[in-house]
Order: structure tokens, then C-alpha cells, then sequence
């Protein structure tokens, strides 16, 4: 069993980790870090966002391309079998 630690000691102790959690951030700037990833995060939005806003136009064009090839085809269609017939 280890013998108690005193106040002191468990201070010491504490301010030894803290140091230590301080020092794994680069020129120990903590709130600097948070910046650099809350940046990150921002730039990752706003990737997801310009993406989202693609693929939202893409299908819209896609689904336009795809009513005048459809509308072409019908048109076609019936300028070769309908109005003829009628002729």
C-alpha cells in the first residue's frame, strides 16, 4: 500500500500533468490550437456545402437534360408515325 499523499503533493502532482498537457500543444498555445481545428471544421463545412450545392445542380441538369431528351423523342416519334398516318 502507499502511504497518503498530502495536499501538497497531490498540487504538485496535478500542476506536473497539467505542464505536461500544455506541452503537447504547439508553443503551448492551447487556445491557438482550438482556432487552427475550429478553422478546420469551418473549411470542412463550407467543402460540404460547395458539394452539396454540386450535386444539386448536377441532378437538375440531369433531370432537364433528360425531360428535353424525352420531349425530343416523343415530338420525333410523332412527326414520323402519328402526322403521317393523319396524312
Amino acid at each position: 500500500m502507499e502511504p497518503k499523499q498530502g495536499l501538497g503533493d497531490r498540487v504538485e502532482v496535478l500542476e506536473d500533468k497539467v505542464e505536461k498537457l500544455e506541452s503537447a500543444f504547439p508553443n503551448g498555445d492551447v487556445s491557438g490550437h482550438c482556432r487552427y481545428h475550429q478553422a478546420v471544421i469551418e473549411e470542412l463545412q463550407s467543402r460540404m456545402k460547395l458539394r452539396q450545392a454540386v450535386i444539386e445542380q448536377l441532378v437538375k441538369g440531369s433531370v432537364w437534360a433528360g425531360l428535353v431528351f424525352l420531349a425530343t423523342a416523343i415530338l420525333t416519334y410523332s412527326k414520323e408515325h402519328i402526322f403521317t398516318f393523319i396524312k
